[in-house]
């Protein structure tokens, strides 16, 4: 079983370890350092036999290889401060996201990000450390110069589109459009054309990612622009399986609470009784 002790009870069983006095000089060092490595392997054991995998996506500018070929990114960094703060051991591993969200259901030693957390999800999860809010808003064509307010998109006065079955259209429907403006697409990526050929006025995106997923599509990234932003509750956390050990998880969330009192982390909210 994996245990995750305090520093401090590695320090004392270091300093019991050290202890050789009465010995000649040349046996001392022999036995220290004997000593010293079957400590460091007992701490190595102590801090977990394997290290903890971190499940994700490729999802710029949250997630991405970079040029060297290290995994970067605004939530890797977060999360790579959260696992040195608790003084794990970790692997990324980016996958596909189905393949990502099965093994860290299966994974006894893994957490998953960015997972959104979603009242479908809630039972699923732990949500151990909250990493970022989203901002969304609603793009239109770069040209577009008509006003653009909620209760314009109420009265009709717009069009839009999403992906089917994707959260966006719960999202847009609740900022006031007509069921009648909302068109539902069949495949990702189709809204950001529509858009470009002015068959429709707006699309659902988050700020930061936008450029990104035009650049994918092969399109200028200044071929929209924001226009509303439209309030959600999505949040993006770090999370664990409920089949991850509580002692796990706890570590982690007690870093990311330190981290967030020193202002290196968002403000995070204590876990209830059932996390």
């Amino acid at each position: 079983m994996t245990a995750y002790l305090p520093a401090s009870q590695h320090a004392s069983r270091r300093h019991k370890c050290q202890d050789t006095n009465g010995l000649p000089m040349r046996h001392q060092l022999s036995v220290f350092l004997v000593v010293s490595i079957l400590c460091l392997a007992f701490a190595c054991r102590a801090n977990g036999a394997e290290p903890v995998t971190l499940y994700t996506e490729n999802l710029r500018p949250y997630i991405y290889q970079n040029k060297d070929g290290r995994i970067a990114g605004t939530s890797v960094a977060k999360v790579r401060k959260i696992m040195v703060e608790a003084g794990l051991d970790y692997t990324i591993r980016v996958l596909p996201w189905p393949r990502a969200f099965r093994e860290a259901n299966i994974n006894k030693n893994s957490l998953i990000f960015n997972l959104s957390r979603t009242q479908s999800r809630e039972k699923m999860f732990h949500w151990v450390a909250l990493l970022s809010v989203p901002e969304f808003y609603l793009f239109g064509h770069k040209d577009e110069k008509r006003p653009v307010t909620f209760e314009a998109i109420r009265n009709g006065v717009f069009t839009a589109v999403c992906t089917q079955n994707d959260t966006s259209c719960a999202v847009m429907l609740k900022a006031g459009f007509p069921p009648d403006k909302l068109l539902k697409s069949g495949a990702v990526g189709t809204e950001e054309k529509m858009v470009k050929r002015r068959r429709v006025d707006f699309y659902l995106a988050e700020i930061h990612r936008n450029k990104y997923r035009l650049r994918k599509l092969g399109l200028d990234p200044t071929i929209t622009k924001p226009m509303i932003r439209v309030g959600t509750n999505v949040k993006f956390y770090l999370a664990a399986g409920l089949q991850v050990d509580q002692r796990l998880r706890d570590a982690v969330r007690a870093a990311s609470m330190r981290l967030a009192a020193r202002g290196e982390l968002i403000q995070q909210t204590p876990p209830t009784a059932e996390e």
